[in-house]
């Protein structure tokens, strides 16, 4: 909403049709996809001209112990929060000019793990360690490479990562507002 807001051409993809619907209003031009699917994928990077800023923000969660985990919400996890900005990387990358820059939404789990966050914070320690190598195999070609890692956030991510509610209830007043992450994202 702050990119549309500042006069950028915001192309935005998700699975919440409502969202993309809520954002095309705004003026976003909205792709409505799975990322869980690599054709999906495929078809998002095939839509798009060429990128000057591309934010890399999709994420799920569910938290539970390793032990306890279902393989899909294993499967899940890896194929949005790790394999989906991999392939758009490969994909996107070669259509980029210098200057261009590529924003990617880490978290504070994938650099200090929590009970019940095992597997989440596996797949964001996961692109810790791919957004500090990318950074250093685009640096020639000038495509700047960055990252943020925000703590607990006040989204429906939480809702859906804990039904529980207990994980919301305990961070009460430490959740960080959408809001506050999305300023950082756009002063980066």
């Amino acid at each position: 909403k702050q990119c549309i807001a500042n006069g950028h051409t915001v192309y935005a993809t998700g699975r919440n049709a409502s969202t993309l619907a809520t954002l095309k209003k705004l003026g976003a031009i909205a792709i409505e996809a799975d990322l869980r699917e690599p054709t999906a994928i495929a078809h998002v990077a095939q839509s798009l001209p060429r990128l000057d800023v591309v934010i890399f923000s999709a994420g799920i969660g569910t938290f539970q112990t390793a032990a306890t985990i279902s393989y899909d919400d294993i499967d899940a996890m890896l194929d949005v929060n790790v394999r989906a900005p991999m392939h758009f990387v490969r994909a996107l990358v070669p259509n980029m000019s210098h200057g261009s820059q590529l924003i990617f939404v880490g978290s504070q789990a994938g650099k200090v793990p929590t009970p019940k966050a095992s597997v989440y914070a596996a797949t964001k320690f996961a692109i810790a360690g791919y957004v500090n190598g990318l950074r250093m195999e685009l640096q020639k070609e000038g495509i700047i490479v960055s990252a943020i890692h925000p703590g607990p956030s006040d989204t429906p991510f939480i809702d859906h990562a804990d039904k529980s509610g207990r994980y919301k209830q305990a961070l009460g007043r430490f959740l960080l507002s959408p809001e506050v992450v999305a300023d950082e994202v756009v002063k980066l």
